[in-house]
C-alpha cells in the first residue's frame, strides 16, 4: 500500500469527534490515519513514526499556507474501523497492527502502532480496534509486563543479555540465541516473538549453573528453553525474573515453549 490518493471510507464506529490544527502544505484525505509531527505536534497525514491521533472523517481540499491555519476532524479515542492488512487471516485476531503511512498497515513491529485485529472481515481485510495517544496508545493491549518499557528489536543471530537489558521488550524478528547473564538478584528480562508467524526460533540459553524454572518446569543446569519455530506466533513470549541461586523463574510465557531435552 502507499499514501492515499483520494478518499476513503474506513467505516469507522464509536470513539470521539476532535479537531486538530493542521501542518503547513498538509491536506489529508477522507480516510487518511492522521499523526501527531513530533517536531511541531500538529497533525499531518501519518508519517512512519508518528504518534497516532485518529482518522479523518474529510477532506482538507487545499493545503493550509502556514501551520494552524486549517484543522481537520478526526475520529479518536476508542474505535474500531476497516483496514485493508496484506495477508490478514481470522488467526491474526489479537495481533497488534502498525502504520508506515497514512494507508499501509502491518501486523510486523514498525512504524505507529494503532490498535489491535478484533475480527477478519475478508481477504486483506480485518476490523482493528484503535486506540489514539492521548488514550494510551496500543499499551493497553499487551500483557502488563510489556507496558512502559523500552522495545529493541533483535534479528539475530545471537544476543547475550546483560543488566541493561532489564526494562526492555526484547522484539525478536529473527532467529536468536539469547544468553542469559548468571543468575543475580534485580534481573529480569521480557522476549517477545515479533516476527512472521512459523518463521522465527527463539532459543533462551542460561548459564550452565543456572536452571529455567516454573509452573511443572522444575529445570535442569544449563537446559534452554525454546519458542517452537512451527508453531510460533507474533506476541508470543516469555517472562523470566531472579529465581534465587539456582536460576531464573518463567513468569508468564505465551506460545509453545519447550525444555531442552
Amino acid at each position: 500500500m502507499t499514501a492515499l490518493t483520494k478518499n476513503t471510507d474506513r467505516k469507522a464506529s464509536g470513539g470521539i469527534h476532535r479537531n486538530l490544527p493542521v501542518l503547513a502544505s498538509n491536506a489529508p484525505f477522507q480516510g487518511s490515519l492522521i499523526g501527531i509531527d513530533g517536531s511541531t505536534g500538529y497533525a499531518r497525514a501519518l508519517v512512519s513514526g508518528d504518534k497516532f491521533a485518529g482518522i479523518a472523517i474529510h477532506r482538507i481540499e487545499t493545503a493550509p499556507t502556514a501551520s494552524g491555519d486549517k484543522k481537520v476532524e478526526v475520529v479518536a479515542g476508542s474505535f474500531t474501523a476497516e483496514l485493508t492488512i496484506t495477508s490478514v487471516a481470522i488467526t491474526d485476531i489479537g495481533k497488534l497492527v502498525y502504520a508506515t503511512d497514512d494507508n499501509a498497515f502491518t501486523l510486523t513491529k514498525s512504524g505507529s502502532p494503532i490498535g489491535i485485529v478484533v475480527g477478519y472481515v475478508g481477504t486483506n481485510t480485518a476490523k482493528v480496534e484503535c486506540h489514539t495517544y492521548e488514550q494510551g496508545g496500543v499499551e493497553s493491549f499487551l500483557p502488563a509486563c510489556m507496558q512502559n518499557r523500552v522495545w529493541e528489536d533483535l534479528a539475530g543471530p545471537t544476543k547475550t543479555l546483560d543488566i541493561q537489558d532489564v526494562g526492555k521488550v526484547l522484539n525478536v524478528t529473527g532467529d536468536c540465541v539469547i544468553t542469559l547473564p548468571a543468575t543475580a538478584a534485580g534481573l529480569d528480562f521480557v522476549i517477545r516473538h515479533g516476527g512472521v508467524d512459523g518463521s522465527v526460533l527463539v532459543t533462551i540459553d542460561p548459564a550452565a549453573a543456572d536452571k529455567i524454572m516454573g509452573a511443572d518446569l522444575a529445570g535442569v543446569d544449563d537446559k534452554d528453553r525454546i519458542l517452537t519455530e512451527a508453531t510460533a506466533n507474533n506476541g508470543d513470549f516469555i517472562h523470566l525474573t531472579y529465581g534465587g541461586a539456582a536460576g531464573y523463574l518463567v513468569i508468564e510465557e505465551r506460545g509453545t515453549w519447550a525444555a531442552e531435552a
